[in-house]
């Protein structure tokens, strides 16, 4: 996906992203894991105004590590249109960064409302520490909504289990050495398959990365569904690796979506 500066200042950052067709699903629409891509580069951009970026911290021995996303879909772009990702962070919570998107159309519509928590990890002791100690500076916006709710819990739900195994290969790891973020997406696609896809989008998520996913670790990912409401966690042995639930939403309710605030009206999967 090829991207362009659209205008920043210190506070905030904005991107356009043009979508093309590699982004885009069997549909034509914005694959979920190429938003959180957009996201993730649109804050890496802001870092790097703010001389926070993964490269400027690593002299530190420090790093950006993912711990949550929350997001809410009102209506996916297609091929060929723009969307103005804009991010901001916020005053820490606990030890959690808060960084919030608003993504939107050129006309204005709303496209989607997100947020994440982000940790400042010391490399050696793998400690959380917070900007202020490492003299990193954030605008901390007290005037700028949070625009999601990041505390919220991911749902519980019960239905049938469809388990798989998985073992990452080349393509789902990352500079890192470890499995991507936005792969877990890409799995949950895979999983919920052509059928339910077909008829049906992810209108909202709450996704965990509890630890990291390594070359050579096998998963056992389990997908619920219920109703409209998914569950889709990945383990390996006991432990949970990352933990992706929201909803499903009908395709054509959708097209027909001008805001974020209609992303619980979704119907019943049809059995």
């Amino acid at each position: 996906m090829a991207t362009e500066v659209h205008y920043y200042m210190y506070e905030e950052f904005r991107h356009v992203h043009t979508l093309y067709t590699a982004g885009c699903d069997f549909r034509g629409w914005w694959k979920l894991s190429m938003v959180l891509d957009a996201m993730q580069t649109t804050a890496d951009r802001h870092n790097e105004l703010l001389k926070c970026s993964r490269t400027d911290i690593r002299e530190q021995g420090l790093t950006w590590v993912l711990f949550k996303t929350v997001l809410h879909i009102a209506r996916y772009p297609r091929i060929g249109e723009r969307v103005i990702v804009r991010t901001y962070t916020k005053a820490p919570c606990m030890r959690f960064i808060p960084r919030y998107y608003e993504m939107t159309y050129e006309d204005g519509r709303q496209m989607a409302l997100a947020g994440s928590f982000w940790v400042l990890l010391d490399i050696k002791t793998k400690k959380p520490a917070l900007p202020k100690e490492k003299s990193i500076v954030l605008p901390q916006n007290q005037d700028l909504p949070a625009l999601v709710n990041l505390l919220s819990r991911p749902m519980e739900i019960e239905g049938k289990k469809i388990v798989s195994d998985y073992q990452p290969m080349c393509c789902d790891i990352d500079v890192n050495g470890h499995v991507n973020n936005t792969r877990y997406v890409d799995w949950l696609y895979n999983a919920l398959g052509f059928k339910i896809l077909q008829e049906y989008a992810i209108a909202s998520a709450v996704i965990e990365y509890h630890r990291e996913t390594l070359p050579g670790h096998t998963l056992r990912n389990c997908l619920l569904l219920d109703g409209n409401s998914f569950s889709f966690r990945g383990y390996e042995n006991s432990a949970m690796n990352f933990s992706l639930t929201g909803m499903l939403k009908d395709r054509t309710m959708m097209e027909a979506s001008s805001s974020c605030e209609n992303h619980g009206k979704t119907m019943e999967i049809k059995k």
